[in-house]
């Protein structure tokens, strides 16, 4: 009989270790899936970023070329005259 509650008692703790470890690497596996979310976000903002970045260097690029054109051709302008 002492055999037997010991028994089940032992079981009964084995269970309950292993769901435990189960509960454990659910909620590890939960923060890994959450810290890789944060991250693609990160990357995603940081590309967004580099990107608004670059249209804003292409944009002022062309208004310097705009510019110099404009100023070329008043400059050939005036020496036509």
């Amino acid at each position: 009989m002492e055999m037997r509650l010991s028994q089940r008692v032992e079981a009964f703790q084995q269970k309950q270790h292993e769901e435990e470890m189960k509960v454990e690497m659910v909620q590890k596996k939960k923060m890994e899936d959450i810290q890789h979310k944060h991250a693609l976000e990160l990357i995603k903002r940081m590309d967004k970023e580099e990107n608004v970045r670059r249209i804003q260097r292409m944009q002022e690029y062309q208004r310097e070329k705009l510019l110099e054109k404009i100023m070329s051709e008043t400059e050939r302008a005036e020496r036509i005259k």
